[in-house]
């Protein structure tokens, strides 16, 4: 029998070591954008992602409109509101972040790139039941 002191060490390294994703991660692509809803942190990995959205001018900010290394997520609002997706302190890589009204690759609602730092904030109006 292993002792609770070795047994909580062990989970943890299990935990901390193995590639077990807890959270959302994001798709590489936005047809297979990963869902998820409510409101709380959801983890991203980009590490191996490929740029997917189409350029646009709301994202324009160092001379480049593209998004490199992103990550995809539907977000269905669950209330009337102000939304925010916020990296802020969150990450140490260098975030972009943009909002699509609904559809994949549809109308830029909002584009924020190192708005602290290196990392990116962006708010707009969501509608109770809408996909961003």
């Amino acid at each position: 029998m292993l002792s609770p002191r070795f047994s909580l060490l062990l989970a943890w390294l299990l935990a901390t070591l193995l590639p077990v994703p807890l959270l959302a991660q994001g798709q590489d692509n936005c047809a297979a954008a990963q869902p998820i809803s409510g409101t709380g942190l959801f983890a991203f990995n980009n590490l191996f992602a490929l740029p997917d959205g189409l350029p646009d001018g709301l994202c324009d900010f160092a001379g480049s409109q593209q998004i490199f290394n992103d990550v995809w997520f539907s977000w269905t609002a669950p209330a009337d509101g102000v939304a925010t997706v916020s990296t802020c302190g969150l990450t140490t890589v260098d975030t972009k972040v943009a909002v699509y009204d609904g559809i994949c690759l549809g109308t830029v609602l909002v584009c924020d790139d190192d708005s602290c730092g290196l990392q990116s904030e962006v708010s707009w109006p969501a509608l109770a039941g809408k996909v961003y």
